[in-house]
């Protein structure tokens, strides 16, 4: 399984991949990393992961317009929106564009009830 994460935050990424790993128990992942939405589409579209963690808040622009752009180029891509604010406002987003999870980075460890290792 690969999975792509983008996220200005070194510890965000480091916790994420150790959540992931612990999750995944026998399978293989490998992880694309990514500190900024700088080359994400050309990324994406060279690496074609399982899965796009994607930061709400972003250096350039927001992680929902990033993650609107992706489905439109890629309507089966499996997204996953991350925020340090829980707002209504956001998971109202989120569920709008019709992503496979909302999770705040305060609570990281749910990401494994929203990826499926059976790849």
């Amino acid at each position: 399984m690969k999975i792509m994460i983008v996220d200005d935050q070194t510890g965000i990424r480091t916790t994420l991949k150790e959540v992931i790993d612990s999750g995944s128990s026998a399978n293989a992942v490998e992880f694309i990393e990514s500190s900024s939405d700088e080359n994400i589409f050309d990324e994406y579209e060279t690496e074609r992961p399982d899965y796009v963690l994607l930061a709400t808040e972003l250096k350039n622009q927001s992680g929902f317009k990033v993650a609107r752009d992706l489905i439109a180029k890629d309507p089966e891509i499996k997204i996953v929106l991350m925020s340090s604010f829980d707002m209504p406002a956001f998971r109202k987003k989120a569920e709008d564009l019709q992503v496979k999870g909302f999770v705040l980075k305060e609570s990281l460890s749910d990401i494994n009830d929203i990826i499926r290792f059976d790849k």
